[in-house]
């Protein structure tokens, strides 16, 4: 049997971003910021120009995971973004518009060494 070491310590919560504020960023959201392990600090909105572009949610070193919410167009570019800043990345479903495209996330995920996430945002409830 293997021997587990313990700690005291608590852990770290996940800096996370919400990118896109239709349906499933808006639910997304309102989950991340009643979770006790995540600290919502950005949402951006290409809509709202009050908020921060993907760009500088990218930057900022304090966010650790994006929560891709936009339309289907772009997606994959998105993704791959957050993957080369560094980023975890949680996505709505689909991944990519071809299945090459979706392999090639998947493969730079693992080199980063980062969590590649297909969401549905369907499994949050009810509008």
């Amino acid at each position: 049997m293997a021997h587990h070491e313990t700690s005291n310590e608590s852990p770290k919560a996940v800096g996370c971003a919400v990118v896109g504020l239709g349906h499933a960023g808006r639910k997304r959201a309102d989950v991340l910021s009643q979770h006790p392990l995540t600290v919502l600090r950005a949402i951006s909105s290409r809509r709202d120009p009050q908020t921060p572009s993907l760009e500088e949610v990218l930057r900022d070193p304090e966010i650790d995971a994006i929560i891709l919410c936009r339309e289907n167009a772009g997606r994959a570019s998105d993704i791959r973004m957050a993957l080369e800043a560094g980023k975890h990345v949680l996505a709505e479903y689909p991944l990519a518009p071809r299945a090459q495209d979706g392999r090639s996330l998947i493969q730079l995920a693992q080199r980063k060494e980062k969590v590649l996430h297909l969401g549905l945002v369907g499994l949050l409830g009810a509008r």
